[in-house]
């Protein structure tokens, strides 16, 4: 579940892009699409 940690810390840290979590995935995710992950 590291990917899911990188979304949790990037959320918590306000951050806009998601970089590391773009890399691991292929492709970078905006907050709305982090939104839609994790309700």
């Amino acid at each position: 579940m590291l990917a899911r940690d990188k979304i949790l810390r990037a959320r918590r840290e306000g951050e806009g892009h998601l970089s590391d979590t773009g890399r691991s995935t292929g492709r970078a995710l905006s907050p709305r699409q982090v939104n839609r992950i994790l309700p």
